[in-house]
C-alpha cells in the first residue's frame, strides 16, 4: 500500500491518509490509533479504485478523489458513501474544492 494524499482535520485534528488500496484510514494523533476506515467501492471490473486526492467537507464529511476520476463523499460515521460522482474522463483527481450555499455539503 502506498500512501498518495494525507489531509488533517481542522475541526477535531484527525489525520486522514488515502492509498492506493482504496482505503481512506483516520488516524487520532492523540491516540495514536487508526479510528476508522472506509473502502472505496470497486469498479465494474472489481479492481480496487486507488485515492489520489483526500479533502475534509467539514468535521463528519470527507471527499475521496480516485485515480480514475470519480469523487466518493463519505459520513465518516458510516462506511457506505453518500455520494460518488464520476467525472468521465478516467484521470486522478488531483484537487477537491467546495462551493458553499443552499444544497451543499
Amino acid at each position: 500500500n502506498d500512501v498518495t494524499t494525507i489531509v488533517t482535520s481542522e475541526d477535531h485534528y484527525l489525520v486522514s491518509v488515502g492509498g492506493s488500496n482504496g482505503m481512506v484510514e483516520c488516524w487520532d494523533p492523540r491516540a495514536r490509533s487508526c479510528i476508522g476506515f472506509v473502502q472505496t467501492p470497486k469498479d465494474d471490473n472489481g479492481n480496487i479504485r486507488g485515492i489520489s486526492k483526500v479533502q475534509y467537507i467539514n468535521g463528519l464529511k470527507i471527499a475521496a478523489g480516485t485515480e480514475d476520476g470519480r469523487i466518493i463523499i463519505y459520513d465518516l460515521r458510516q462506511t457506505r458513501p453518500l455520494v460518488v460522482k464520476d467525472h468521465m474522463y478516467e484521470l486522478p483527481i488531483n484537487e477537491i474544492h467546495f462551493n458553499e450555499g443552499p444544497g451543499s455539503f
